[in-house]
C-alpha cells in the first residue's frame, strides 16, 4: 500500500484497486500485500477493503496481507473478510517478553494471542512468522515462544533461524 518511491506516504486505496482490476483482466486474481505497516493505521486498510467491495472485486479476488498483531481489531478483520481477504501473515518474531523488548517490537504476547483469536473468529487463514537467533536469544526464550505458540494454536507457523546484523 505504500509507494516504492515515497516510503512514508500511503497510496490511495482506489489506485491500489485500479492495479488489482488491471491484473484481474489479465487473469491474475491472487494478491499478497507485503507491507509490515499494513495495519498500523486501521482507517487506511479499511478504506482499501471498502474500495475493493465498492468496485465489485471482492468475489473475484483472493488476497493475503502481512502486518503486525497490534492493532488488529474485529472491525478490520471483518472488513478484510468482506473484501475477499483469505488470510493474514503476522510478523511476530517472538513471543518472549525479553526478545520482543530487545527487538523493539511495539506489541506483546497478549497482542499476538488477541490477533490469532480475532482471525480465527473471522475465518481468516493465518500464519505467525517467528525469528530465532537474535542477540540475547537463549534456550529459555526459544522455549517460552514455542510453549506460547502451542498454547494459542495458530493455523500455521513459519520459523527463520538467524539474522543479519549490520554495523550501527
Amino acid at each position: 500500500l505504500r509507494g516504492l518511491d515515497v516510503v512514508d506516504q500511503e497510496r490511495e486505496p482506489d489506485d491500489v484497486v485500479d492495479e488489482m482490476e488491471s491484473l484481474v483482466k489479465r487473469g491474475i486474481n491472487v494478491f499478497h500485500i507485503n507491507d509490515s505497516e499494513f495495519n498500523l493505521s486501521i482507517a487506511h486498510p479499511i478504506a482499501l477493503c471498502e474500495a475493493i467491495v465498492r468496485r465489485g472485486l471482492a468475489g473475484k479476488i483472493r488476497w493475503y496481507a502481512y502486518g503486525m498483531p497490534r492493532p488488529f481489531p474485529d472491525e478490520l478483520a471483518a472488513a478484510m473478510k468482506a473484501a475477499g481477504c483469505a488470510g493474514m501473515n503476522f510478523g511476530v518474531d517472538s513471543a518472549s517478553e525479553k526478545m520482543l523488548k530487545i527487538l523493539k517490537r511495539t506489541f506483546r504476547p497478549a497482542d499476538i494471542e488477541r490477533a490469532v483469536t480475532t482471525v480465527k473468529r473471522h475465518g481468516l487463514e493465518h500464519i505467525l512468522e517467528l525469528l530465532f537467533g537474535a542477540p540475547g536469544e537463549t534456550r529459555e526464550t526459544v522455549r517460552e515462544t514455542i510453549d506460547f505458540v502451542k498454547r494459542i494454536d495458530p493455523e500455521r507457523v513459519a520459523v527463520t533461524v538467524g539474522l543479519r546484523i549490520f554495523p550501527g
